[in-house]
């Protein structure tokens, strides 16, 4: 029951994000093999261009007892006399567990798909983070994916990764997934785990341009 509520915050916001992202939209369907995990993550997300820069954003539901809810919104703005190098400000947050997650600002400068960012988080207070964003396609094979390596508290670094290799049957219907490795990312029932995780995915994904 949980999950088809979340579900249908889900469907309200692509219904919302369809007017508001009208360059590119997706809808991914994943399933987790994750030790102990084994539950679906249904993640939309959509890109859109225009003459001051790029807007990014992303929400992810987990079908499990964690009751999470988690999205990121990324600005990009162009800087005048520069192709390749861009200001940007994001915003991440959501709820788990019933609570709602740290509100966190991130500000920087990008390029090339690399963000060097200045972080304020509501529970820790300043970091930094950097992020990289890469996309690929030959054929009906792509590859993309994220890094993000982050400090907490400014005395350890955290990590996490996800490539994603699909392959399209068409237009608009790919099948594949991804693989999530991250370090002080997962939380654990005693906090965030400091080994390295490996938690894979099967996925089906949806996608629109127009």
């Amino acid at each position: 029951m949980l999950y088809h509520s979340q579900l249908s915050f889900l469907f309200i916001f692509l219904s919302t994000v369809n007017g508001l992202f009208a360059d590119s939209l997706n809808v991914q369907q994943h399933y987790d093999f994750g030790e102990d995990r084994e539950y679906w993550t249904t993640t939309i997300e959509g890109l859109e261009f225009d003459s001051y820069g790029s807007t990014y954003a992303f929400v992810d539901i987990d079908a499990n007892s964690s009751d999470l809810i988690y999205g990121e919104v990324a600005r990009y703005f162009n800087i005048p006399n520069q192709e390749n190098l861009k200001w940007t400000a994001q915003y991440n947050g959501g709820r788990i567990y019933g609570d709602t997650m740290p509100h966190v600002g991130l500000f920087g400068i990008s390029y090339k798909g690399l963000d060097v960012l200045y972080v304020l988080n509501e529970d820790t207070g300043s970091e930094v983070q950097l992020t990289y964003v890469w996309f690929k396609r030959w054929g009906n094979l792509e590859l993309c994916g994220y890094v993000d390596i982050w400090t907490i508290d400014l005395d350890r670094v955290a990590l996490c990764t996800e490539p994603q290799l699909w392959y399209w049957l068409n237009d608009y219907l790919a099948v594949g997934g991804e693989l999530e490795i991250s370090r002080n990312f997962v939380f654990e029932s005693h906090g965030l785990s400091n080994s390295w995780e490996f938690n894979p995915t099967l996925a089906v994904k949806i996608s629109t341009e127009w």
